[in-house]
């Protein structure tokens, strides 16, 4: 220990007699003795230091004080509610003895006093360094212990002189910790009633401390969507349904599914869909630790905002170290689709159809950040009978750091087979709810139905794969970040449809989007075609890359399939599809 002061009055509890210390209750204050007896003034020292980590100027080494004193409190378990600390130490003192001043045996022992606010409770603990006197030094009872006014009663004990060379060799005897020489009173119990208040400005104080680190992690998060509708439409957010069912406000909350970091950004929205920005404990807020790490976030988010904003009126605090977002530099995603019997609309807009066989890239950023790619099969027509046209029946995506995730159609092509990183996880898609989730390393796995997974990357990149009409469909986000960085067969996205026929190659050049579908197949798609060294794809015993790689197989394209349909025919697709060409060349290749 490190000392500021040193006590004037050598002597302290010393001159006081036992007496007046067992009346002490009758005189209206406690007293606390870690050795009532007679010391001579005229040698060894008396120090204090007083530790209260609520002062601005607390430093470090105060805080680390006042937590030991905090765990040695509670019994070893930490709650961070004590803040302010006195230790008061009495260095090789020496007895008072009227007829021999020549002892040179020397006591030395502490008196710590720990005080937490939120419980309004006072710990005394007697801490016995070294202690050399015997019994037979001195003239009068020794005690130890105290007498607490408040708790109506006293614990002291009378050293006996019985007790010869051992009564005053505290720091060789068992004490009420266990441990020798180490003795803990509570003097003052407090009340039942927790001080929500002043656990607020605890907290408050400490996170004022990590500032920094909250500034920069709200770097990380994304804003908050303006309204429910777009929040609705975005995969990067989650939604916390307990924040809905478990608080009087009704309100409708998110979170960000996967981050760069610890942190993520809450959102929350009132029963109209409106953004809440009220800083009264309704609005959302800043994360410090993401819903995911469930005792960090509820002891450093959730509690501290039932103190400060439920439970008492310091919401200012509150929001000063938790900030929310006001809808600030919110950036909605931009969307491609995959569906039917390829269809294919880039995240620029451009739609085109391309019925390759096989495994090919959809998207890939230009440093490999982001990876989608698509498999197709055969499609059955009415009969059961394979055709000429194909469908989506598996997808494979990876961010640079993530785990890969796998998902393609059942063998029955009515359901979903989830693997992840070559893990199985399609019985738990199958038995899970709706809205369940499964974290995977810098990926999110949503069910959002029965039929329906949302996968969502750290990049930023979202997935919507659903399976209908024995046929898989993918809605594809694309954050702005990647403007300019993207190719494949969901196109360059950077605004411009003109160019998202980009074969792949250095110097290539972009076909253009009046090409024809024999064009496009032959010039722009086969050329996406995956290599092997390249797949992601999770491959079941007696699969593997050369099980997809129809690269001899030649689709029907519409051209064709409009020049040899018949008059009925045509008559019966157009009563189904009007004018759609997609749909008209499904209805015509399937028949249904």
């Amino acid at each position: 220990m490190t000392f500021d002061s040193r006590y004037p009055d050598k002597l302290g509890m010393g001159m006081l007699n036992v007496t007046k210390q067992i009346n002490a209750r009758k005189r209206g204050f406690t007293m606390l003795a870690p050795l009532w007896t007679d010391n001579d003034g005229r040698s060894g020292d008396v120090f204090y230091h007083i530790y209260d980590t609520t002062q601005p100027g607390s430093n470090t080494s105060d805080k680390a004080r006042v937590k030991k004193a905090d765990v040695i409190a509670h019994g070893g378990v930490s709650v961070t509610d004590v803040t302010w600390v006195m230790v008061i130490t009495w260095s090789h003192m020496t007895p008072r003895m009227y007829y021999d001043t020549s002892i040179d045996r020397t006591n030395t022992f502490q008196l710590i006093i720990a005080y937490d606010p939120s419980r309004y409770q006072t710990y005394v603990m007697h801490i016995y360094l070294d202690m050399g006197w015997n019994i037979e030094y001195i003239d009068r009872r020794s005690m130890i212990g105290y007498v607490s006014l408040k708790s109506k009663e006293q614990k002291a004990e009378i050293l006996a002189a019985s007790l010869k060379t051992t009564g005053l060799r505290l720091d060789t005897r068992l004490g009420n910790t266990g441990v020798n020489g180490r003795y803990i009173f509570n003097v003052a119990p407090g009340r039942q009633e927790h001080n929500y208040a002043q656990k607020c400005r605890n907290w408050h104080a400490n996170e004022m401390t990590r500032m920094s680190l909250v500034r920069y992690y709200l770097l990380s998060t994304l804003g908050c969507p303006c309204d429910l509708r777009l929040a609705r439409r975005d995969g990067r957010w989650t939604f916390d349904w307990k924040q809905y069912f478990e608080t009087n406000f009704k309100r409708r909350c998110i979170y960000e599914r996967a981050t760069s970091g610890q942190s993520t950004q809450e959102c929350c929205y009132s029963p109209s869909g409106s953004l809440i920005t009220t800083e009264d404990g309704r609005g959302g807020q800043m994360f410090f630790y993401h819903p995911h790490s469930s005792t960090l976030h509820h002891k450093y988010d959730v509690l501290p905002k039932h103190w400060c904003c439920y439970l008492t009126d310091n919401c200012e605090l509150f929001y000063e170290v938790r900030p929310m977002d006001r809808c600030n530099g919110y950036t909605p995603l931009h969307k491609g689709w995959l569906y039917g019997d390829p269809h294919i609309r880039t995240l620029d807009g451009f739609e085109y159809t391309f019925n390759g066989l096989g495994e090919y890239t959809l998207i890939e950023t230009t440093h490999r950040e982001f990876t989608l790619q698509g498999r197709t099969a055969k499609v059955h027509d009415v009969k059961g009978q394979e055709t000429d046209a194909t469908v989506f029946s598996a997808f494979a995506a990876r961010d640079r750091d993530s785990d890969t995730v796998h998902v393609e159609m059942t063998s029955s092509r009515r359901g979903l087979a989830i693997v992840v990183d070559n893990v199985n996880f399609t019985d738990w898609f199958t038995s899970a709810i709706a809205t369940d989730s499964q974290d995977h390393v810098c990926v999110s796995v949503t069910k959002t139905n029965s039929t329906q997974i949302e996968v969502t990357f750290l990049s930023g990149f979202s997935l919507t794969i659903g399976v209908t009409a024995e046929q898989l469909d993918v809605t594809v986000g694309a954050p702005n970040t990647f403007k300019g960085f993207t190719k494949g067969l969901m196109g360059v996205f950077n605004d411009d449809p003109t160019d998202d026929l980009l074969p792949p190659g250095e110097n290539a050049v972009p076909l253009s989007n009046r090409s024809s579908e024999k064009t496009i197949f032959k010039e722009f798609g086969e050329r996406w075609r995956i290599k092997k060294i390249d797949s992601l794809f999770y491959y079941a015993p007696g699969e593997s890359y050369a099980t997809f790689a129809r690269t001899t197989f030649t689709p029907r394209f519409l051209e064709d399939v409009l020049a040899n349909m018949t008059p009925s025919q045509r008559q019966m697709a157009q009563r189904t599809c009007g004018n759609n060409k997609e749909c008209i060349f499904d209805f015509a290749v399937t028949g249904k």
